[in-house]
């Protein structure tokens, strides 16, 4: 059992729908914790009752506050990503960044070459639904008698798991494993 201390601690900068999404994959998973979320407008109007953290309504002022934070999740538009994973690495947070990264190769630059410079991660977030790597874990699901899978989410965790959320076409929920591979190599 992981203590609170050891929890990755959370915040989503943008509230929309994917924002939403990052939440509630944060809040399911047992070894990380919503801290806060971040967006211009007001809890009320964005829907987000349910998560019970503080709302800040710039990153400037998530940054500023006293809450301790290991991961920014960015899920605003795609024109403030780079700013945004920016202020973040400047704070010396490690982040998660919705396609596209930053909107020109220069801005791209630079949020690598800032989160190199602070020794922090970067996790650019793509969709994978035809990748091997990624089809090879859904196959892997079905074969084990869990039914039809019609969506998973898989994490990175290092370079050695990852971590599984399945559901079937029933939307029941399925418990999270995790399946050694590595990255590189194809799941033959």
């Amino acid at each position: 059992m992981i203590t609170p201390a050891e929890k990755v601690k959370f915040a989503v900068v943008g509230c929309g729908h994917i924002g939403k999404r990052h939440a509630e994959m944060i809040k399911r998973n047992p070894e990380s914790e919503l801290v806060a979320m971040v967006d211009v407008k007001e809890k009320s109007a964005l829907g987000i009752d349910s998560f019970e953290v503080p709302l800040f309504s710039s990153i400037e002022d998530l940054l500023s506050s006293d809450i301790q934070i290991d991961v920014v999740n960015i899920a605003t538009p795609n024109g403030f990503h780079a700013e945004h994973a920016l202020a973040a690495l400047d704070a010396r947070k490690h982040i998660v960044v919705e396609k596209p990264m930053a909107l020109t190769k220069l801005d791209a630059e630079k949020v690598i070459y800032k989160a190199l410079h602070v020794h922090k991660h970067v996790f650019a977030v793509m969709q994978n639904r035809y990748s091997p790597p990624h089809n090879g874990l859904k196959t892997l699901l079905n074969l084990e008698n869990w039914g039809e899978s019609s969506w998973f989410s898989s994490i990175a965790i290092g370079t050695a798991t990852t971590a599984i959320t399945s559901q079937t076409a029933g939307m029941e929920k399925r418990p999270r494993r995790r399946y050694p591979f590595h990255p590189v190599l194809p799941l033959h």
